[in-house]
């Protein structure tokens, strides 16, 4: 399910199963909208600046190569369990996929990357603004939560 669904994994994988209990639907929405407006602005920036000779700082070209030319290809990302409980107004939801081991590893990367990405909004060289501290807190907590389960320990519901 997901961007780090099984789909792309090789045949005869072992999966994880992951259950991200009590996701917190409103801030579950708010990553997601801020993530798919970063994605954009990445996406045109990789248009405009295909060469590598921009004026724009390495690491700034790096993020876009990678989050902006990359995005495109994304799969989609778990979300319909979550719509569906914002429409019924649930407060949280339980969402459970199932990953291999490479996920963790491109999950990992994809964080380091928001975290630089959040340092380029937040000095103002990006329209997109930074995750806010309740979208850092809930993506910390989710990758803690890929390693713990991953590593067979039982998941940890969210607390704000």
């Amino acid at each position: 399910m997901g961007r780090y669904d099984a789909a792309d994994v090789p045949e005869g994988a072992p999966l994880h199963e992951i259950r991200m209990v009590g996701v917190p639907v409103e801030i579950f929405l708010a990553a997601r909208q801020q993530h798919d407006e970063l994605m954009r602005e990445f996406a045109v920036l990789a248009l405009a600046h295909q060469d590598q000779s921009s004026a724009a700082p390495a690491e700034l070209r790096r993020l876009v190569h990678e989050l902006g030319a990359n995005s495109a290809a994304a799969p989609s990302r778990p979300g319909a369990e979550v719509d569906a409980a914002a429409e019924a107004g649930q407060p949280t939801v339980d969402l459970v996929f199932h990953l291999p081991m490479s996920a963790l590893r491109a999950a990992e990367r994809f964080e380091e990357l928001m975290q630089s990405a959040d340092e380029f909004c937040a000095q103002g060289r990006m329209l997109t603004m930074p995750r806010s501290p309740d979208i850092r807190r809930f993506a910390a907590w989710w990758f803690r939560e890929l390693h713990r389960q991953v590593n067979g320990e039982a998941p940890t519901p969210w607390s704000a």
